[in-house]
């Protein structure tokens, strides 16, 4: 899976010539992200979690943006590497509601 070709195109531009990608394919995407992690370490998918997270922000209502992010966080082994990410996280969702914006459920309490 070319995972940043993949990211681009789900996440960042998706396009009409493109065609819907069916949701059910998250699960390589997440794998991939979490596979990245395994090989090249923590601050490699820490970064496309940030990007993920910029995303989000930009798009609160991206399916595969809030999705891929709260799958692969919820899976990885040890959440101490992606404090920054986390936090980044917060902060954007506090943003979201003292704007009044919606914040994807997905990010809510339970997560």
């Amino acid at each position: 899976l070319d995972l940043d070709g993949a990211l681009h195109t789900l996440v960042h531009a998706p396009t009409p010539d493109t065609g819907p990608v069916p949701r059910h394919r998250i699960g390589p995407v997440a794998e991939a992200l979490l596979c990245l992690a395994r090989r090249h370490g923590p601050a490699r998918l820490a970064s496309r979690l940030a990007d993920l997270t910029h995303a989000l922000d930009a798009d609160p209502g991206s399916w595969w943006a809030s999705r891929l992010l709260t799958g692969v966080l919820v899976r990885v082994p040890d959440a101490s590497p992606y404090t920054d990410v986390l936090r980044l996280l917060a902060d954007r969702v506090v943003a979201w509601r003292e704007q009044r914006r919606t914040v994807p459920p997905e990010l809510g309490p339970a997560f």
